[in-house]
């Protein structure tokens, strides 16, 4: 059989659709191996009072933070949707803010001198901003939306190969 552009971004197409869909296929028997999040119980509540809050990235919905009470930052990611409503509450002059934390995981953004610490719930003067509920719901939507575009790799490689299959048994006859 000769393979011609078609063909090969068919079989292209079934691999990738193949390996998105094992992975993401494995991580529904084994969830630990897809969290995209951590569990309630190793989160860590700490409350203060925003020092600073600002909003970064491209489309600035990524909310960076630090309470004047500590000398560590924050971050609200935008997976956890919502940021607006997030940076609109902890912009409250002397609101009380508290969150829920995973303190064993911290990154640098590139250009940035400090260290953030991811946030999974945000409550504000004691009134839920983003639950831990809410925030696991938002990434666990992403986790499955990806899930979603492998399948559709797959079954579209499937009908090119298919094509592809028919279109060379006809030129046989």
């Amino acid at each position: 059989m000769v393979y011609n552009k078609d063909s090969i971004a068919a079989i292209f197409g079934i691999v990738l659709g193949i390996l998105i869909t094992a992975y993401y296929g494995v991580t529904l028997i084994y969830p630990d191996l897809g969290r995209t999040h951590p569990d309630r119980a190793v989160l860590e509540p700490v409350k203060g009072t925003v020092e600073w809050v600002k909003a970064t990235g491209k489309n600035e919905d990524t909310i960076r933070f630090k309470f004047q009470e500590f000398d560590k930052y924050f971050v609200y990611h935008s997976t956890g949707r919502m940021t607006w409503l997030v940076k609109e509450k902890l912009d409250i002059p002397q609101a009380s803010v508290e969150i829920l934390v995973d303190m064993s995981d911290s990154h640098s953004p590139p250009l940035d001198e400090h260290s953030y610490f991811s946030v999974y719930e945000v409550k504000s003067n004691g009134e839920n901003v983003r639950s831990y509920e809410q925030v696991k719901d938002a990434y666990m939507s992403d986790f499955k939306f990806v899930l979603y575009i492998g399948l559709g790799f797959f079954i579209l490689s499937i009908f090119g190969l298919l094509k592809e299959i028919y279109k060379h048994r006809k030129q046989k006859t």
